[in-house]
């Protein structure tokens, strides 16, 4: 009898070349995956922060060209407009120039706030001639305004894009300038050109060879003197903190109490501002988190793309000053008079008739103390002259438009004479007459 012994089929593992990722293998992966990932999105944050920090500066360096133009066609600087009011609203990116006299209808007192533009009492007392006032009874003079930029007012000189009154972010920037800069020159209430302002101004600049710790930062205040700034335009940074919305919203409140930061200065609605920088119209920003933290960008200085001189429009030949500049420094950088020199001033005469020539109606003593503003006619000197009337005077000086004469002593000095052509060039120390012939 035949057996038939019968096979069970084994099982077998086939392998298809395709095995599968162990856990530790995917774990693995993943963290490289990770980590470039993180090394991206780092590059993307810092070129994305670096290309809204450029955009900012880029529009504010249009703003204070057109700040600048306004001023020049106006002789004044535009009002404020509302912070707080949306894009369809018809007061939105339009100048509002709050009622500054007392009595009249409308009339904002120090500090008021409407819509996100305020009135608030400046940082030093002026009177109408932007002077210092102790006494404070002209404070009317003395407010500064806060607003956002009114970009409808600078279209009137430069066409602003709606995108170049928006920081790099897409808020609305933050303008401050002195109230009384936004009257024309010759304004019975106080307008009077670019000069001094009652806005105040904070620097923190890093200490030499301590720059990365800014608990020693030096704060200083420009300019001279202290709260005398004119207007400034601001950005208040990544952090938002006090900036406005493009559709007028409030993003994030200013910081108080406990949490106060170095661009808190910024947001609070008084005429005080900050700024952290080694020196320029830009902020270096300090990202520091806690009291030093400041990413605030601000524009403190105007200034416009166009020539300081211009033709005369009645001969085209002859040039001026443009409206705006009223002095001329040479050497100077804060020029007294319509041309200060601080050195010589060289005349050549080239044989002409009108040449070399210095014309002038009086010439005057500047210095201080005795004598100090005194004046006479050149006259004196350049036309029939001046001299001493009683025998035996000599002229030793001018004095009050007057010569200034003494006898003349002859002490010392022994007597004698020329030989034949000859003549007294000096006395040796004999008191003997020294000769020569001309020439020598």
């Amino acid at each position: 009898m035949q057996h038939i012994q019968q096979r069970h089929p084994q099982t077998e593992t086939i392998r298809t070349g395709r095995a599968g990722f162990s856990l530790i293998e995917l774990a693995v992966l993943m963290a490289i995956v990770g980590l470039i990932m993180a090394g991206m999105l780092q590059t993307y944050r810092v070129h994305s922060r670096a290309s809204e920090i450029n955009n900012t500066k880029g529009r504010l360096n249009e703003l204070s060209s057109a700040m600048q133009i306004y001023y020049f066609r106006n002789r004044k600087l535009p009002c404020p407009a509302y912070r707080g009011v949306p894009q369809d609203d018809t007061e939105y990116g339009q100048e509002a120039c709050p009622e500054f006299r007392t009595g009249f209808p409308g009339f904002w007192a120090v500090p008021t706030c409407n819509n996100g533009l305020c009135r608030v009492a400046g940082q030093r007392s002026i009177d109408h001639n932007g002077a210092d006032n102790v006494s404070a009874t002209h404070q009317n003079f003395s407010a500064v305004l806060v607003g956002s930029v009114p970009f409808k007012e600078l279209n009137t000189v430069l066409n602003l894009s709606r995108q170049n009154v928006f920081d790099g972010w897409g808020r609305q920037f933050t303008y401050a300038v002195t109230e009384r800069l936004t009257r024309p020159e010759g304004d019975a209430n106080g307008g009077y050109g670019i000069t001094l302002g009652t806005i105040g101004l904070g620097i923190w600049s890093p200490l030499a060879g301590a720059e990365a710790d800014p608990a020693q930062d030096i704060y200083g205040t420009i300019p001279n003197p202290p709260g005398s700034h004119t207007a400034l335009i601001l950005s208040h940074g990544q952090d938002a903190m006090g900036a406005y919305t493009s559709n007028g919203v409030m993003v994030k409140p200013c910081a108080s109490g406990a949490d106060v930061m170095r661009d808190s200065e910024n947001c609070d609605d008084d005429s005080q501002f900050s700024m952290v920088t080694t020196g320029g119209q830009y902020t270096l920003m300090s990202r520091k988190s806690g009291t030093y933290h400041f990413d605030d960008i601000l524009l403190i200085k105007f200034n416009a793309n166009s020539s300081s001189w211009q033709t005369s429009d009645v001969n085209p030949d002859n040039i001026m000053t443009s409206p705006a500049y009223n002095a001329i420094g040479i050497g100077e950088e804060s020029p007294q008079a319509n041309i200060d020199v601080s050195g010589n001033i060289f005349l050549d005469n080239d044989g002409g008739t009108q040449t070399g020539r210095l014309r002038a109606d009086q010439l005057c003593n500047t210095t201080t103390g005795a004598g100090a503003g005194d004046c006479f006619d050149p006259h004196l000197i350049g036309g029939t002259g001046m001299g001493c009337t009683l025998p035996g005077q000599v002229m030793v000086g001018i004095a009050n438009g007057a010569p200034i004469c003494q006898y003349a002593s002859m002490q010392g000095v022994n007597p004698g004479t020329c030989s034949s052509g000859e003549f007294i060039v000096g006395f040796d120390a004999s008191g003997d007459i020294i000769c020569a012939p001309p020439g020598l």
